[in-house]
């Protein structure tokens, strides 16, 4: 086993049901690395991000299924727990892991939602670049075309989108006539204090 993995020119083996002792100080004695019990998921997206191919048995591995990648071990968190850091060089740098981390499962759950919304905004804006403006101004301005209308309808419908952005600016802790400009009807509500303009 140990010279079939020397022979491929393999640096550091992950598996996912792991080995004995033995068979990890062979290793460590040859100069290779191993990391044992890694999670199936965790050992898919690793072989995504370095090139590497999942092989089931040592007889299977030749060199072309060995990836390449850098690898080192860091210390997270006030406990100092031990990661291992795959770094995938090349073509192959294109993905990213986020460890997320909490006090609970609740605050973790919530982080990765947070993460995953973030995440899906930005793909969302890389395939369709369109963006609509925040702070109200979207609907100031849908207002805007329909307050010039004689019907009723349309101006009680303008009335209820003028509600959103003060309904904002009040959640804000905002004064809403004062965070409103009713002049301007892309100026929504500046919540940052970065200037009004959305635009």
């Amino acid at each position: 086993m140990i010279q079939r993995l020397k022979d491929a020119g393999a640096t550091l083996v992950m598996c996912q049901w792991g080995f004995d002792d033995e068979a990890n100080s062979l290793l460590l004695d040859a100069g290779i690395a191993a990391v044992r019990w890694v999670g199936g998921p965790e050992l898919e997206l690793v072989a995504v991000h370095t090139g590497a191919r999942i092989v089931a048995r040592f007889e299977d591995l030749g060199a072309g299924d060995l990836g390449e990648a850098d690898v080192r071990e860091e210390s997270v968190g006030t406990q100092g727990e031990k990661v291992v850091v795959v770094e995938g060089v090349g073509q192959m740098a294109r993905a990213v892991t986020i460890l997320v981390r909490g006090s609970n499962d609740m605050a973790v759950e919530e982080a990765k939602r947070c993460v995953r919304d973030a995440l899906c905004a930005v793909r969302t804006i890389v395939k369709r670049p369109r963006v609509l403006y925040g702070g109200g101004c979207a609907e100031l301005s849908a207002a805007a075309e329909l307050a010039g209308s004689t019907d009723e309808r349309f101006q009680a419908f303008a009335r209820a989108l003028r509600r959103v952005p003060m309904v904002l600016a009040e959640n804000a802790g905002l004064d809403p006539y004062a965070a409103l400009d009713q002049e301007n009807p892309w100026d929504g509500v500046d919540c940052l204090g970065k200037g009004r303009n959305m635009k």
